[in-house]
């Protein structure tokens, strides 16, 4: 199955899930999962079984209901194996090429992000790695152009272990040229694009990701946000195989939904999802 019709398989079953359609769910994983198939039919078995002795007045609603919930967990943990087991296939590529030993306690950091060396202790974000995978590795976002992507979510969430630990030693491992960028102002933003934009190999798949992007909007000075919109617009028309990822809190929505109001917009790779990609939609379906 390639990748974006498993993203497509994956998101659809979290909605019927969450949306209390288990049997549907049920029905599409035992198609795409012959090896599972004893499991999942025992599932549904389950559920018929539990649906069949409530109408007959058998067990309690509230009896039901937990035994429903029970069914519901283990759908979920079937999907998330699904993303899981799929992201192995995806080599990891450091680029300083250096080893990192597991700790003892690897995850007792507190809100210390994880960085590249530590994808391979990086885990719980599966499916929304996968999603971005697949966009940046196929060409279903429709219009050339369209090469901007928007990261939103609460600080803490994980935005930049998100990105370090998750997307960019994968897609290293395809080849990709990635740069990591904490942006500080607007000014330090700009000169990165432009020394990014220097560095590249113009034939070459190539990622920038301005974290902390939103530092750019506590100058206030409207002049130099247009610079910022112009310097990424210059990336998206004359560098075809370079992508950018902004990542910001989402307190800042309402400021980058002005800034792409503009020419800026048609450049911005829209999720299928009626949200922008987002940490906040991610964390409520993966952890």
């Amino acid at each position: 199955m390639r990748l974006h019709q498993l993203n497509e398989v994956i998101g659809h079953c979290f909605a019927l899930i969450e949306n209390g359609n288990i049997i549907e769910a049920l029905n599409i994983l035992e198609e795409h999962l012959p090896q599972q198939q004893k499991e999942i039919v025992q599932y549904k078995s389950r559920f018929n079984s539990l649906e069949k002795d409530y109408n007959k007045g058998k067990i309690s609603q509230e009896y039901r209901d937990v035994e429903l919930n029970k069914i519901r967990h283990a759908c979920l943990s079937i999907v998330d194996s699904l993303s899981y087991n799929e992201l192995q296939t995806y080599p990891i590529k450091n680029k300083n090429r250096k080893k990192i030993d597991i700790p003892d306690h690897p995850f007792i950091e507190g809100l210390k992000p994880f960085v590249e060396l530590e994808s391979k202790i990086f885990f719980g974000r599966s499916k929304p790695i996968l999603q971005l995978l697949g966009t940046f590795l196929s060409s279903s976002h429709g219009i050339q152009d369209r090469r901007i992507i928007r990261l939103t979510g609460s600080s803490g969430v994980g935005k930049s272990s998100f990105l370090q630990a998750g997307v960019l030693p994968r897609l290293n491992g395809q080849g990709w040229d990635t740069t990591y960028h904490i942006c500080t102002n607007i000014i330090d933003c700009i000169k990165k694009i432009e020394t990014f934009l220097s560095t590249i190999h113009i034939k070459n798949k190539s990622l920038l990701v301005l974290d902390q992007i939103e530092t750019i909007f506590l100058d206030n000075k409207l002049s130099e946000e247009k610079k910022i919109a112009a310097a990424l617009i210059n990336c998206c028309k004359y560098y075809p195989n370079v992508f950018v990822i902004l990542s910001y809190r989402k307190e800042y929505h309402l400021e980058f939904g002005k800034m792409f109001e503009g020419d800026l917009k048609k450049y911005e790779i829209i999720s299928s999802s009626p949200r922008l990609f987002s940490l906040i939609a991610f964390s409520s379906c993966v952890i």
